[in-house]
Protein backbone atom coordinates (compact mmCIF):
# COMPACT_ATOMS: atom_id res chain seq x y z
CA UNK A 1 0.00 0.00 0.00
CA UNK A 2 1.42 3.20 -1.02
CA UNK A 3 2.43 5.93 1.54
CA UNK A 4 0.99 9.67 1.43
CA UNK A 5 4.40 11.03 2.47
CA UNK A 6 7.16 10.44 0.21
CA UNK A 7 11.11 12.11 1.08
CA UNK A 8 12.12 14.04 -1.94
CA UNK A 9 15.57 15.83 -0.82
CA UNK A 10 16.83 19.17 0.33
CA UNK A 11 15.17 22.11 -1.27
CA UNK A 12 17.80 24.00 -3.52
CA UNK A 13 18.34 27.64 -2.60
CA UNK A 14 16.49 30.45 -4.22
CA UNK A 15 17.97 33.95 -5.02
CA UNK A 16 17.34 36.71 -3.24
CA UNK A 17 13.68 38.50 -2.60
CA UNK A 18 12.48 40.22 -6.07
CA UNK A 19 11.83 43.26 -4.89
CA UNK A 20 15.52 44.44 -4.01
CA UNK A 21 16.51 43.37 -6.92
CA UNK A 22 16.39 46.02 -9.49
CA UNK A 23 14.12 45.91 -12.93
CA UNK A 24 11.69 44.13 -11.04
CA UNK A 25 7.78 45.07 -11.68
CA UNK A 26 4.76 44.79 -9.69
CA UNK A 27 2.32 42.12 -11.03
CA UNK A 28 -1.34 42.59 -11.36
CA UNK A 29 -3.12 44.74 -9.27
CA UNK A 30 -4.68 42.69 -5.76
CA UNK A 31 -4.25 38.94 -7.49
CA UNK A 32 -5.28 35.94 -5.44
CA UNK A 33 -3.09 35.90 -1.65
CA UNK A 34 -0.61 32.72 -1.48
CA UNK A 35 -0.52 30.57 1.52
CA UNK A 36 2.74 28.25 2.08
CA UNK A 37 3.18 26.33 5.13
CA UNK A 38 6.31 24.79 6.49
CA UNK A 39 5.86 22.13 9.27
CA UNK A 40 8.37 20.67 11.40
CA UNK A 41 8.30 17.19 11.46
CA UNK A 42 9.62 16.73 15.11
CA UNK A 43 8.47 17.79 18.22
CA UNK A 44 10.96 20.51 19.90
CA UNK A 45 12.63 18.96 22.22
CA UNK A 46 13.56 21.39 25.35
CA UNK A 47 12.36 24.58 23.15
CA UNK A 48 15.05 23.36 20.52
CA UNK A 49 13.64 23.03 16.74
CA UNK A 50 14.78 20.02 15.07
CA UNK A 51 14.07 21.04 11.55
CA UNK A 52 16.84 22.30 8.45
CA UNK A 53 17.29 25.80 9.27
CA UNK A 54 18.02 26.67 5.64
CA UNK A 55 15.23 24.72 3.98
CA UNK A 56 12.82 27.21 6.08
CA UNK A 57 14.70 30.23 4.47
CA UNK A 58 14.59 28.95 1.63
CA UNK A 59 10.96 28.20 1.62
CA UNK A 60 10.46 31.94 2.84
CA UNK A 61 12.49 33.29 0.36
CA UNK A 62 9.99 31.68 -2.40
CA UNK A 63 7.14 32.63 -0.51
CA UNK A 64 8.24 36.21 -0.15
CA UNK A 65 9.14 36.40 -3.90
CA UNK A 66 5.95 36.02 -5.45
CA UNK A 67 3.77 37.05 -2.32
CA UNK A 68 5.17 40.55 -0.97
CA UNK A 69 2.98 42.24 -4.14
CA UNK A 70 -0.28 40.16 -3.38
CA UNK A 71 -1.91 41.08 -0.01
CA UNK A 72 -3.59 38.67 2.44
CA UNK A 73 -0.89 36.13 1.48
CA UNK A 74 0.93 34.29 4.70
CA UNK A 75 3.71 32.30 5.70
CA UNK A 76 3.71 30.14 8.37
CA UNK A 77 5.50 27.58 10.32
CA UNK A 78 4.30 24.28 12.33
CA UNK A 79 6.10 22.22 14.95
CA UNK A 80 4.64 18.73 15.19
CA UNK A 81 3.97 17.30 18.81
CA UNK A 82 4.62 13.69 19.91
CA UNK A 83 0.79 13.25 19.60
CA UNK A 84 -1.77 14.99 17.77
CA UNK A 85 -3.15 16.95 19.63
CA UNK A 86 0.15 18.36 21.04
CA UNK A 87 1.39 20.38 17.74
CA UNK A 88 2.47 24.37 17.97
CA UNK A 89 2.59 27.36 15.97
CA UNK A 90 6.51 28.64 15.62
CA UNK A 91 5.52 31.77 13.19
CA UNK A 92 3.26 33.24 10.82
CA UNK A 93 3.61 36.12 8.57
CA UNK A 94 1.06 38.03 6.74
CA UNK A 95 1.04 40.35 3.91
CA UNK A 96 -0.31 43.74 4.90
CA UNK A 97 -2.69 45.57 2.98
CA UNK A 98 -1.05 48.75 3.12
CA UNK A 99 2.57 48.97 3.70
CA UNK A 100 2.47 52.96 4.95
CA UNK A 101 4.52 55.69 3.66
CA UNK A 102 7.73 53.90 3.08
CA UNK A 103 6.67 51.36 1.18
CA UNK A 104 10.51 49.71 0.53
CA UNK A 105 11.51 50.32 3.99
CA UNK A 106 8.40 48.80 5.76
CA UNK A 107 8.76 45.59 3.15
CA UNK A 108 12.27 45.19 3.72
CA UNK A 109 12.00 45.88 7.63
CA UNK A 110 9.31 43.17 7.78
CA UNK A 111 11.05 40.76 5.33
CA UNK A 112 14.29 40.68 6.74
CA UNK A 113 12.69 39.73 10.39
CA UNK A 114 10.18 37.17 9.10
CA UNK A 115 12.71 35.48 6.97
CA UNK A 116 15.11 35.05 10.30
CA UNK A 117 12.61 34.01 12.60
CA UNK A 118 11.60 31.42 9.90
CA UNK A 119 14.84 29.68 10.37
CA UNK A 120 15.07 30.45 14.18
CA UNK A 121 16.42 27.47 15.96
CA UNK A 122 14.23 27.78 19.37
CA UNK A 123 10.51 28.59 19.60
CA UNK A 124 9.66 32.03 19.91
CA UNK A 125 8.09 33.46 22.07
CA UNK A 126 4.43 34.81 22.06
CA UNK A 127 5.14 38.25 20.80
CA UNK A 128 7.22 37.09 18.15
CA UNK A 129 4.63 34.42 16.84
CA UNK A 130 3.65 37.16 14.40
CA UNK A 131 4.45 39.31 12.26
CA UNK A 132 3.44 42.02 11.42
CA UNK A 133 2.68 42.01 15.55
CA UNK A 134 -0.68 40.23 15.68
CA UNK A 135 -0.80 38.77 12.39
CA UNK A 136 -3.13 35.29 12.49
CA UNK A 137 -3.04 32.88 9.84
CA UNK A 138 -5.03 31.45 6.45
CA UNK A 139 -8.79 30.08 7.60
CA UNK A 140 -8.84 27.29 5.78
CA UNK A 141 -12.20 29.16 4.04
CA UNK A 142 -9.56 32.16 3.01
CA UNK A 143 -9.12 32.49 -0.97
CA UNK A 144 -5.66 31.85 -2.38
CA UNK A 145 -3.70 28.91 -3.69
CA UNK A 146 -2.06 26.65 -0.37
CA UNK A 147 1.63 24.93 -0.10
CA UNK A 148 2.60 22.63 2.65
CA UNK A 149 5.82 20.76 2.83
CA UNK A 150 7.18 18.87 5.72
CA UNK A 151 10.08 19.61 6.60
CA UNK A 152 12.76 17.06 8.63
CA UNK A 153 16.14 17.33 10.53
CA UNK A 154 17.79 16.54 6.91
CA UNK A 155 15.60 17.59 3.94
CA UNK A 156 11.71 17.44 2.78
CA UNK A 157 8.71 14.93 2.46
CA UNK A 158 6.26 16.09 0.06
CA UNK A 159 2.56 15.35 1.50
CA UNK A 160 0.22 14.78 -1.82
CA UNK A 161 -2.42 17.43 -2.37
CA UNK A 162 -5.38 14.96 -2.56
CA UNK A 163 -4.57 14.79 1.49
CA UNK A 164 -6.02 18.04 2.22
CA UNK A 165 -7.58 19.47 -1.63
CA UNK A 166 -10.04 16.88 -1.68
CA UNK A 167 -13.05 18.76 -0.02
CA UNK A 168 -14.78 15.75 1.80
CA UNK A 169 -13.61 14.05 5.36
CA UNK A 170 -12.52 10.99 5.44
CA UNK A 171 -13.11 8.34 7.77
CA UNK A 172 -11.72 5.11 8.33
CA UNK A 173 -12.04 2.60 10.89
CA UNK A 174 -9.91 -0.19 11.98
CA UNK A 175 -10.27 -3.13 13.43
CA UNK A 176 -6.68 -4.45 14.47
CA UNK A 177 -6.21 -8.21 15.53
CA UNK A 178 -4.26 -8.96 18.52
CA UNK A 179 -5.48 -12.37 19.19
CA UNK A 180 -2.91 -15.25 19.48
CA UNK A 181 -4.47 -17.01 16.03
CA UNK A 182 -3.11 -13.68 14.14
CA UNK A 183 0.38 -15.20 15.01
CA UNK A 184 1.63 -10.85 14.82
CA UNK A 185 0.94 -10.59 11.35
CA UNK A 186 -2.66 -9.40 10.86
CA UNK A 187 -2.03 -5.99 12.56
CA UNK A 188 1.88 -5.65 12.64
CA UNK A 189 3.20 -1.63 13.47
CA UNK A 190 4.19 -1.80 9.56
CA UNK A 191 0.88 -2.43 8.08
CA UNK A 192 -0.81 -0.30 10.46
CA UNK A 193 1.24 2.42 9.80
CA UNK A 194 0.89 2.18 6.08
CA UNK A 195 -2.86 2.14 6.44
CA UNK A 196 -2.77 5.39 8.44
CA UNK A 197 -0.35 6.73 5.55
CA UNK A 198 -2.57 5.94 3.44
CA UNK A 199 -5.29 7.66 5.14
CA UNK A 200 -3.42 10.77 5.06
CA UNK A 201 -2.74 10.08 1.09
CA UNK A 202 -6.43 9.95 0.39
CA UNK A 203 -7.64 12.67 2.69
CA UNK A 204 -6.97 12.56 5.91
CA UNK A 205 -6.11 16.35 6.14
CA UNK A 206 -9.14 17.72 5.13
CA UNK A 207 -10.92 18.92 8.14
CA UNK A 208 -13.04 16.88 9.93
CA UNK A 209 -11.28 13.42 9.00
CA UNK A 210 -10.97 11.20 11.44
CA UNK A 211 -8.65 7.73 12.05
CA UNK A 212 -10.23 5.35 14.54
CA UNK A 213 -8.59 1.77 15.83
CA UNK A 214 -9.89 -1.19 17.98
CA UNK A 215 -8.69 -3.91 19.08
CA UNK A 216 -11.13 -6.87 19.67
CA UNK A 217 -11.54 -8.55 23.05
CA UNK A 218 -13.39 -11.52 23.99
CA UNK A 219 -16.96 -9.74 23.68
CA UNK A 220 -18.49 -6.44 22.47
CA UNK A 221 -17.71 -4.93 25.65
CA UNK A 222 -13.89 -5.86 25.96
CA UNK A 223 -13.56 -4.41 22.58
CA UNK A 224 -11.06 -1.17 23.26
CA UNK A 225 -10.02 1.86 21.44
CA UNK A 226 -6.16 2.13 20.61
CA UNK A 227 -6.19 5.75 19.67
CA UNK A 228 -8.57 8.44 17.51
CA UNK A 229 -7.30 11.05 15.34
CA UNK A 230 -9.21 14.00 14.28
CA UNK A 231 -8.40 16.65 11.65
CA UNK A 232 -8.80 20.19 13.59
CA UNK A 233 -10.54 22.81 11.93
CA UNK A 234 -7.35 24.90 11.96
CA UNK A 235 -4.73 26.23 9.26
CA UNK A 236 -3.22 23.50 6.64
CA UNK A 237 -0.03 23.80 8.57
CA UNK A 238 -1.66 23.20 12.21
CA UNK A 239 -3.64 20.03 10.79
CA UNK A 240 -0.47 18.47 8.88
CA UNK A 241 1.67 19.07 12.22
CA UNK A 242 -1.29 17.02 14.21
CA UNK A 243 -1.57 14.36 11.81
CA UNK A 244 2.51 14.06 12.10
CA UNK A 245 1.90 13.78 15.67
CA UNK A 246 -0.67 10.85 15.39
CA UNK A 247 1.24 9.00 13.68
CA UNK A 248 3.97 9.14 16.14
CA UNK A 249 1.27 8.47 18.75
CA UNK A 250 0.18 5.43 16.30
CA UNK A 251 3.58 3.96 16.33
CA UNK A 252 3.67 4.11 20.23
CA UNK A 253 0.52 1.86 20.83
CA UNK A 254 0.76 -0.02 17.93
CA UNK A 255 3.43 -1.46 20.08
CA UNK A 256 1.92 -1.67 23.16
CA UNK A 257 0.93 -5.24 24.91
CA UNK A 258 -3.45 -5.06 24.79
CA UNK A 259 -4.53 -7.15 28.32
CA UNK A 260 -7.71 -9.04 27.21
CA UNK A 261 -7.21 -9.25 23.31
CA UNK A 262 -9.20 -11.64 22.03
CA UNK A 263 -10.96 -12.42 19.02
CA UNK A 264 -14.14 -11.43 19.13
CA UNK A 265 -14.25 -10.09 15.55
CA UNK A 266 -18.11 -9.79 14.90
CA UNK A 267 -18.23 -7.58 17.98
CA UNK A 268 -15.64 -5.48 17.12
CA UNK A 269 -17.06 -4.68 13.51
CA UNK A 270 -19.71 -3.72 15.77
CA UNK A 271 -18.65 -1.20 17.45
CA UNK A 272 -16.57 -0.06 14.34
CA UNK A 273 -19.79 0.34 12.56
CA UNK A 274 -21.82 2.11 14.94
CA UNK A 275 -18.53 4.96 15.15
CA UNK A 276 -18.60 4.93 11.53
CA UNK A 277 -22.55 5.44 10.96
CA UNK A 278 -22.32 8.47 12.88
CA UNK A 279 -19.87 10.32 10.24
CA UNK A 280 -20.85 12.47 7.34
CA UNK A 281 -18.18 11.95 4.56
CA UNK A 282 -16.58 8.85 3.08
CA UNK A 283 -16.64 6.03 5.17
CA UNK A 284 -13.84 2.63 5.50
CA UNK A 285 -13.66 -0.14 7.22
CA UNK A 286 -10.20 -1.72 6.90
CA UNK A 287 -10.26 -5.36 8.73
CA UNK A 288 -7.00 -6.37 9.65
CA UNK A 289 -7.72 -10.09 10.87
CA UNK A 290 -7.25 -13.83 10.07
CA UNK A 291 -11.18 -13.55 10.73
CA UNK A 292 -10.97 -16.48 12.79
CA UNK A 293 -14.07 -15.48 15.15
CA UNK A 294 -14.16 -16.86 18.92
CA UNK A 295 -16.92 -16.38 20.66
CA UNK A 296 -16.29 -18.34 24.27
CA UNK A 297 -19.30 -20.64 24.18
CA UNK A 298 -20.60 -19.87 20.67
CA UNK A 299 -18.04 -19.85 18.23
CA UNK A 300 -14.59 -21.04 17.55
CA UNK A 301 -13.33 -20.83 13.92
CA UNK A 302 -10.00 -22.02 14.44
CA UNK A 303 -11.58 -25.29 14.82
CA UNK A 304 -14.93 -25.13 12.55
CA UNK A 305 -16.73 -22.33 10.85
CA UNK A 306 -20.52 -22.71 11.02
CA UNK A 307 -23.05 -22.75 7.97
CA UNK A 308 -22.86 -18.56 7.14
CA UNK A 309 -27.11 -18.77 7.15
CA UNK A 310 -26.25 -20.07 10.71
CA UNK A 311 -23.75 -17.31 11.84
CA UNK A 312 -25.88 -14.19 10.11
CA UNK A 313 -29.11 -15.44 12.28
CA UNK A 314 -26.88 -15.35 15.39
CA UNK A 315 -25.71 -12.06 14.36
CA UNK A 316 -28.99 -10.70 14.20
CA UNK A 317 -29.94 -12.08 17.57
CA UNK A 318 -27.37 -10.43 19.26
CA UNK A 319 -28.40 -7.19 17.52
CA UNK A 320 -24.58 -7.43 16.30
CA UNK A 321 -25.57 -6.93 12.32
CA UNK A 322 -25.49 -3.55 11.48
CA UNK A 323 -26.44 -1.94 8.08
CA UNK A 324 -23.51 -0.37 7.00
CA UNK A 325 -24.64 0.46 3.52
CA UNK A 326 -22.21 3.57 1.70
CA UNK A 327 -19.10 1.95 4.04
CA UNK A 328 -16.34 0.74 1.81
CA UNK A 329 -14.98 -2.18 3.13
CA UNK A 330 -11.14 -4.24 3.29
CA UNK A 331 -10.06 -7.14 4.90
CA UNK A 332 -6.53 -8.08 5.14
CA UNK A 333 -4.29 -10.40 7.34
CA UNK A 334 -5.57 -13.87 6.66
CA UNK A 335 -2.94 -16.90 6.49
CA UNK A 336 -2.85 -20.28 6.21
CA UNK A 337 -1.30 -21.31 9.55
CA UNK A 338 -2.32 -22.74 12.29
CA UNK A 339 -2.80 -20.90 15.87
CA UNK A 340 -0.83 -22.23 19.12
CA UNK A 341 -2.66 -25.38 20.60
CA UNK A 342 -4.88 -25.32 17.83
CA UNK A 343 -5.58 -27.91 15.26
CA UNK A 344 -4.19 -28.09 11.57
CA UNK A 345 -5.60 -25.06 9.53
CA UNK A 346 -6.57 -26.89 6.03
CA UNK A 347 -8.07 -25.30 2.80
CA UNK A 348 -11.39 -26.80 3.70
CA UNK A 349 -11.65 -24.64 6.71
CA UNK A 350 -10.31 -21.40 4.94
CA UNK A 351 -12.81 -21.65 2.20
CA UNK A 352 -15.54 -21.87 4.64
CA UNK A 353 -14.47 -19.03 6.84
CA UNK A 354 -14.31 -17.43 3.76
CA UNK A 355 -17.94 -17.94 3.09
CA UNK A 356 -19.09 -17.22 6.71
CA UNK A 357 -17.99 -13.55 6.51
CA UNK A 358 -18.90 -13.26 2.53
CA UNK A 359 -22.63 -14.08 4.02
CA UNK A 360 -22.24 -11.23 6.90
CA UNK A 361 -20.77 -8.58 4.75
CA UNK A 362 -23.88 -9.18 2.68
CA UNK A 363 -25.57 -9.06 5.10
CA UNK A 364 -24.31 -5.76 5.88
CA UNK A 365 -25.82 -4.10 2.91
CA UNK A 366 -21.46 -3.32 2.82
CA UNK A 367 -20.42 -1.29 -0.62
CA UNK A 368 -17.32 -2.89 -2.60
CA UNK A 369 -13.91 -1.49 -1.50
CA UNK A 370 -12.65 1.43 -3.51
CA UNK A 371 -9.74 2.14 -4.85
CA UNK A 372 -7.58 3.22 -1.72
CA UNK A 373 -6.91 -0.08 -1.66
CA UNK A 374 -6.02 -3.23 -3.07
CA UNK A 375 -5.26 -5.16 -0.26
CA UNK A 376 -8.35 -7.80 -0.61
CA UNK A 377 -11.42 -7.08 -2.72
CA UNK A 378 -14.32 -7.33 -0.07
CA UNK A 379 -13.17 -11.29 0.80
CA UNK A 380 -11.09 -13.18 3.16
CA UNK A 381 -7.72 -14.04 0.96
CA UNK A 382 -4.60 -15.59 2.05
Amino acid sequence: MSTGIRHVGRVGTFALICFIASGCSQPERDPAPVHDHAVCSEPARSGSLRCDQAIRATMFDEWASGAVWRPGSTFSVWIAGDDWKSWQRLLVVRVPRSWGPNVMAAKADLLRTARERAAATHLLSPDQQGLPPGAQPSNPGDPGKRRLVVVTATGTMKINRGAFAAGTALHRAVVCDRSDSTLGSSCSPQALRAIFDNWIDQGGLVIGSTFAVWVPGKGRDSTSRAITVATPDAPLGARAAAVLGAGRELDRQSTVATPGAGSAIAEAINVAGEHLKAKKGRRQLLILSDMRQHTPGQWDFERKAPEPADFVIWLKEEQLLLDLAGVDLAVCGAHHHHGPNAPSFDARLAANIANVWRATFKAMEMKPPGSWTGCLKGEPNG
